[in-house]
């Protein structure tokens, strides 16, 4: 039923690219290129100069780009060869005076953002700026940059994730505060329908949960496929989330359109998330609500072969006769795994034991049945 995570719940890497690898060079027109001559700070050229430079770098490189395509390969380098030729011809190709409005390349001392000689703006590059920004932790860089185009709150990348999405996928609270008070909309959602919220409560940021609630937040917003927060922790096993949320007034019995209905403790018994699993238990989880097919959690637990799960959900009274939508119950599920001992759980189940762990006493909660 759920296959893993999604990939856009997923810490965002940082961009390993060297950084001579990105020079920009913009025409009166205003389009960039990225070239081969970048540094850290980039100064402002002649054309001749410009021309000069392009030209040693070009030579600089020829004698790579005669050597086997094998040997690019075994050298990682065939991303890098092919975009330096193309570089030349097009740069070549371009009138001198253009060649001399080389992009200033923020330095040290954080000079806002990513500008042509003419004080004219490249906005696809400044975004490219506020997120490396972003990723890189440098909160002084982003409010400089801001404070010269407060538009780029609203930048997003291929995936739809603002600023604000990014911060909070690295886990920066410094940052996400900095958005936050600069105007970011915390529910700004990705293109897969999530929000700024359901990552930090997946990836376990506890300060910016906390921050998030603390701003509105709503604890149960969904995303795009009806999950909340609360699912996303069952998820990831992230049990201080949990509880943090229930805490602030979570329902656990919320369900999802992704699952066909299902809740929490669905996604905590699919995936082997044992403590949040008990978390909802103790908090008045119904332990035999059914969801896509029918599949109650214990369904799950055996049919993704999860012993702990199996055994803490028995010990919380968990229905073994209960059908799914193909009549199947978990013992039958368990006759097919390859786990034998699934089964022997389930057909030994006793009125004060359960496969010889003892009955768990939960708080007092409103009759399913």
């Amino acid at each position: 039923m759920f296959a893993g995570p999604p990939s856009f719940y997923f810490p965002l890497r940082r961009n390993l690219a060297p950084p001579f690898v990105h020079p920009i060079v913009v025409t009166p027109e205003g389009q960039a290129w990225r070239g081969p001559l970048a540094g850290k700070r980039g100064e402002r050229m002649t054309p001749l100069a410009a021309h000069a430079i392009l030209l040693l770098s070009f030579f600089a490189f020829s004698s790579f780009l005669a050597v086997p395509r094998t040997f690019a390969r075994q050298r990682g380098r065939k991303r890098i060869v092919f975009p330096l030729l193309v570089t030349f011809v097009l740069l070549s190709a371009l009138p001198s005076s253009s060649l001399s409005r080389i992009i200033q390349i923020p330095g040290e001392a954080g000079s806002p953002g990513v500008r042509m000689s003419g004080g004219e703006f490249a906005p696809e590059l400044a975004a490219e700026e506020i997120r490396v920004a972003v990723r890189e932790g440098t909160p002084g860089r982003v409010s400089s940059l801001l404070s010269t185009w407060p538009e780029l709150l609203e930048a997003r990348d291929v995936n739809g994730m603002t600023p604000l999405f990014l911060a909070v996928s690295n886990g920066q609270p410094e940052i996400v505060r900095l958005l936050l008070d600069s105007g970011a909309d915390m529910h700004a959602a990705n293109r897969f329908g999530a929000m700024p919220f359901h990552q930090a409560a997946y990836a376990g940021h506890r300060r910016i949960v906390e921050m998030l609630l603390e701003r509105g937040e709503k604890v149960d917003v969904k995303d795009g496929d009806d999950r909340t927060a609360l699912h996303l922790t069952a998820w990831n096993d992230r049990q201080e989330i949990a509880l943090l949320l229930i805490e602030k007034g979570a329902r656990v019995d919320m369900g999802d359109s992704a699952g066909k209905g299902a809740t929490p403790l669905h996604y905590a018994a699919a995936l082997g998330s044992a403590d949040v699993a008990r978390i909802l238990l103790e908090h008045c989880a119904n332990i035999d609500a059914m969801a896509m097919e029918g599949a109650t959690p214990l369904h799950l637990a055996v049919s993704r072969e999860k012993p702990k799960l199996v055994r803490l959900l028995l010990a919380y009274n968990a229905e073994v006769k209960r059908k799914d939508a193909d009549g199947r119950t978990a013992i039958d599920l368990a006759s097919f795994s390859s786990d034998r001992d699934l089964e022997g759980l389930l057909l030994e189940r006793g009125e004060a034991t359960t496969g010889g762990i003892e009955r768990q006493t939960r708080r007092k909660c409103p009759s399913r049945r």
